[in-house]
């Protein structure tokens, strides 16, 4: 379906120097022991999380940082920069583990695997690279096809340096299936790309972009509300929402937006871009100041041709939230396990979870299902304080922050986003 493609994706840049991962992990500490002269001293934290990242998982249930660093989260300014730290340990762990792959620009994830082209734009701004992740048209034709506006992605959007620099990358869908950017098998490789962006090139993570055109305009319909907590800015070209997959709920904190030709009526195009963007205006309406996205019709044009081509401009500046207040999140498939701060241990679609934080409390209502954590730090709650947890229809019980550096490490590695990791994790009953 479709041939009229588009998409757009990071060029490469410079990779950080890997350092050298520590060769010693049975130099653990016996469990319940802290390193002899632990202090907060940077370069000396730095040692024993890089150790901690070397480890096995049975010689991290051992290992324990000093109390001190956990009590220096339970603040603002204690969590940035015990976050910034892990960040760095991490990435130098990481960073041998991917870089073979990313310098052959080949991402693996669940036994599915894309290329994928990148190209520097502009300068690199002090605090990393803005990444944009271009997808193709195409989709559901021969692979000779799919490559061809594979190719045409690569230089489809104009470049804007004076956008502030970021690296494009064309991102080739990793089968020839009409949904190869939207079906489940994608959304692992995607969260795999950008994990490589963020540990080889030095991408700013709080600065993603995806955009597509046709095929990859379908892959952004859908990325965009099932992994918002991904990108600051989705966008959209020539194509449509999804039934059951491209649920509006979730764009609640995300710069979304989406363009259509007012005669591109194939497949119901012009019609389930307008459906969709009524049900938007309602949810604006019933959230006021919440989701941010635009929907513009472009009556006279077809399914190609769209005034699209220069949105980086506007797109590449913008900077995700990390941390809103207040979640709606509706799952749709069984394999996206994370919304922002709420995680659960196994992804049942339909399920639908809110959440509400406020200084000392966090007001739910997650339903049944398998469990559901609420990951949390000092950015969001007040963790000198106690906490209550007030679920929709049960008592409500007080409890007290237990933030630990441990669990910053874990959640770090687990997310591969050092700013969506958590520092306190709590079972929301």
């Amino acid at each position: 379906m479709i041939q009229s493609a588009v998409l757009l994706l990071c060029s490469v840049c410079a990779g950080l120097a890997a350092q050298q991962t520590p060769q010693h992990p049975t130099e653990l500490p016996p469990r319940g022991r802290h390193w002899p002269g632990q202090g907060s001293g940077e370069d000396a934290l730095l040692r024993r999380l890089r150790r901690f990242y070397a480890a096995g998982e049975e010689q991290r249930q051992g290992f324990a940082f000093d109390r001190t660093l956990d009590a220096e989260l339970r603040t603002a300014p204690g969590d940035a920069r015990l976050r910034g730290l892990v960040a760095r340990a991490w990435r130098e762990h990481e960073r041998p583990l991917l870089r073979a792959d990313h310098e052959r620009h080949i991402v693996r994830a669940r036994g599915r695997e894309c290329v994928f082209t990148v190209k520097q734009v502009g300068k690199r701004p002090a605090n990393g690279w803005p990444l944009v992740i271009a997808m193709h048209g195409g989709g559901g034709v021969p692979k000779h096809v799919n490559d061809a506006q594979w190719r045409h992605m690569q230089v489809y959007y104009r470049d804007h340096p004076e956008a502030g620099g970021y690296l494009y990358c064309a991102l080739r869908a990793p089968t020839d299936e009409w949904n190869g950017f939207y079906t489940d098998y994608f959304y692992p490789v995607l969260e795999k790309l950008i994990r490589q962006f963020v540990v080889c090139d030095g991408v700013d993570a709080d600065r993603v972009i995806a955009i597509g055109y046709s095929h990859g305009g379908y892959g952004a319909f859908v990325v965009g509300p099932k992994l918002p907590h991904r990108f600051a800015a989705v966008h959209a070209s020539a194509a449509a929402p999804t039934d059951g997959q491209s649920v509006p709920d979730g764009l609640h904190s995300l710069r979304f937006s989406f363009m259509v030709g007012g005669r591109d009526t194939a497949y119901g195009r012009r019609s389930r871009c307008e459906a969709f963007a009524g049900v938007l205006a309602e949810l604006q309406a019933k959230h006021p100041g919440r989701y941010p996205t635009r929907f513009m019709l472009v009556e006279d044009n077809g399914h190609t041709g769209l005034p699209d081509r220069d949105l980086l401009q506007d797109l590449v500046p913008l900077a995700r939230e990390t941390t809103p207040a207040q979640l709606i999140w509706v799952l749709s498939d069984a394999v996206v396990c994370d919304h922002y701060w709420l995680h659960t241990e196994r992804a049942v679609s339909g399920r639908r979870c809110e959440a509400i934080a406020s200084t000392h409390r966090i007001a739910y209502d997650v339903g049944d299902g398998p469990r559901v954590e609420a990951w949390l730090d000092a950015r969001l709650v007040d963790l000198t304080e106690p906490v209550e947890l007030a679920p929709a229809d049960g008592p409500v019980r007080t409890v007290q922050p237990a933030p630990t550096l441990a669990t910053l490490c874990r959640t770090t590695e687990a997310r591969g986003d050092a700013s969506l990791a958590a520092s306190w994790i709590v079972p929301l009953e």
